[in-house]
């Protein structure tokens, strides 16, 4: 396959270039498919950008939570903010994936494990720390992820305090067809620029399905909620005798999703994934995620993966999330509560 060459600025259009005694030849539509171009190389949204919940009383943890990257197999710059307690230890990351559930058989991303030499500074994103960001092709099918924080000197003494993912900017990419319908232009791919060339219906409807495409397939993570895997850092309890606290909150705040607000039929959906196990065994429990003023779900605690959608009353939406335990006595393990976002029709 050619190489396409993508724009390293944005390609802009000017109210005349579209109204008015307009004639049309190779462009506007030209310009009007590299922005198209444009998007796909520098469209960057956070697949993944969480705040572990952990503590540094042992020497490995381990983080599970849902995501759907790229069905382009994109590759994606990875970094985490780090903290140590020591400077004189050595410790690795171990990213994994499965492309069925968070129980199953694990397969490493390709790089990992990687190792963060002695003499590292007390906090710092991982990218300051060893000299660049890490990079990583991730699979196309790959739908849950597994985080591992080891300390190799087997010292305690390391805090993974945020991770964060997002597509490597693209100064070119192959001609044809990819997975997300994504088709790039370039003139060494499309008739618009060969001599006699034509304007034709596929031209325009290629362009608009260009940026759809792009779109729809950088899912982006809006909200987390992860806590440590086997063994979770906090447990929601509803103490006996407490009968005043049957909500326990797990997060509130606030994101930005400009234009994409509306209420039922309107707002922009998002994706709720939770993972939550009740004390009791039985899926006894009950967790709500919602937005102030807007809608909510409700979502089981029996400690499988569980899903639901929320259309958002505004475009500064603030979401909350909390558990309600089945009974006195009885107490809710987060594993995680995640929101998913990409754009609709």
């Amino acid at each position: 396959m050619a190489t396409v060459n993508l724009p390293t600025t944005l390609p802009v259009l000017d109210y005349e270039d579209l109204v008015g005694d307009v004639y049309y030849d190779d462009e506007p539509l030209d310009t009007i498919f590299r922005i198209g171009d444009y998007l796909y190389g520098n469209h960057c949204p956070a697949l993944m950008n969480i705040a572990p919940v952990n503590t540094i009383s042992t020497t490995s943890l381990s983080w599970c939570w849902p995501a759907t990257p790229s069905a382009d197999a994109l590759t994606y710059d990875l970094d985490w903010f780090v903290a140590a307690s020591l400077t004189s230890r050595t410790f690795q990351i171990t990213l994994e994936y499965s492309a069925s559930n968070t129980t199953g058989a694990w397969t490493r991303v390709p790089g990992f494990p990687i190792s963060q030499a002695a003499g590292l500074v007390y906090e710092g994103w991982w990218s300051s720390l060893a000299g660049a960001t890490a990079t990583a092709t991730l699979p196309a099918a790959a739908r849950f992820w597994k985080l591992t924080l080891t300390t190799v000197s087997g010292i305690v003494n390391v805090q993974c305090q945020a991770m964060i993912a997002t597509p490597t900017i693209l100064a070119s990419t192959t001609s044809g067809a990819k997975a997300s319908g994504f088709i790039a232009h370039g003139a060494a791919n499309t008739m618009l620029n060969a001599a006699g060339g034509t304007i034709h219906t596929e031209f325009w409807n290629r362009a608009k399905k260009n940026v759809d495409s792009v779109l729809a397939d950088r899912e982006q993570m809006l909200f987390s909620y992860v806590d440590t895997f086997t063994t979770a850092t906090y447990t929601h309890s509803w103490a006996t005798g407490r009968s005043d606290r049957r909500a326990l909150t797990v997060f509130d705040g606030k994101t930005s999703l400009p234009g994409q607000g509306g209420g039922p039929g309107r707002g922009a959906t998002i994706t709720v994934r939770a993972r939550v196990a009740d004390a009791a065994g039985g899926g006894n429990g009950t967790l709500i995620v919602g937005e102030v003023g807007g809608a909510r779900v409700e979502l089981d605690c029996d400690d499988t993966d569980v899903s639901d959608t929320l259309e958002l009353q505004s475009d500064t939406p603030e979401l909350y999330a909390y558990v309600q335990p089945y009974e006195t006595g009885s107490a809710c393990s987060v594993r995680y509560v995640t929101g998913h976002w990409t754009l609709g029709d």
